[in-house]
């Protein structure tokens, strides 16, 4: 392999920071998107699992993260959803939630609401909390709305009050932001009511319409 300028490649080395350095590599070699892997990850084609795992550890959450952000940069939703979804199941690099955040971030995207909703049932509510957290600091008011709101809905259906406060009163301050219609807020906490199982949920939604309104 014909690595970069040995300057740059010894600073690398000496600092331990193996993701920027296979990077470097990859960059220098113009191999950065050209894997066999990769290929089969992103055309859904079967996957042999060791060589998905071997190609995962060997990138490292750092890098394989790095590369995510590209495609969605790039508005290469559906690649960046694949590789996620891969990234999130794998029981090393998935033990980083930022995959299953992005993930789960691009579903909301590609207004993919059936995923979704199938995608979270799983999720528990404080990460759910965390991410949508992530979202709001990094501007992404919008998405962290969709994932919120599908959030509460799955709260809501089951009639499970397990962060349901946190979650409808995330919600509350997310639509005012992206939305700051007053007929559209009552609307949706309407349309909320009608999922609510319990006394709790509708409790909730009074307080938060007591103070948004």
């Amino acid at each position: 392999v014909r690595f970069v300028d040995k300057a740059t490649h010894k600073v690398l080395s000496e600092y331990g920071n193996l993701e920027l350095q296979m990077l470097a590599v990859l960059a220098q070699e113009g191999r950065i998107w050209k894997s066999s892997v990769l290929d089969s990850i992103f055309s859904q084609q079967p996957l042999e699992q060791d060589k998905v795992s071997e190609f995962l550890t060997q990138e490292g959450p750092a890098l394989l993260e790095m590369r995510i952000r590209h495609l969605v940069k790039g508005k290469q939703i559906d690649q960046a959803t694949k590789l996620a979804k891969v990234c999130a199941e794998h029981p090393e690099i998935g033990r980083k939630s930022i995959f299953k955040q992005i993930y789960l971030t691009c579903l909301c995207t590609a207004s993919s609401s059936d995923v979704l909703m199938e995608e979270i049932s799983a999720v528990d509510c404080k990460d759910a909390l965390e991410m949508i957290c992530n979202l709001e600091s990094d501007g992404e008011e919008s998405l962290a709305l969709i994932l919120c709101t599908a959030f509460l809905t799955r709260q809501l259906q089951q009639g499970d009050v397990y962060c349901a406060w946190e979650l409808t009163l995330f919600w509350s301050k997310l639509q005012q932001r992206v939305e700051s219609s007053t007929q559209t807020f009552l609307e949706c906490c309407q349309q909320f009511s009608m999922l609510s199982k319990t006394v709790y949920h509708i409790f909730f939604l009074i307080k938060v319409i007591q103070s948004e309104v």
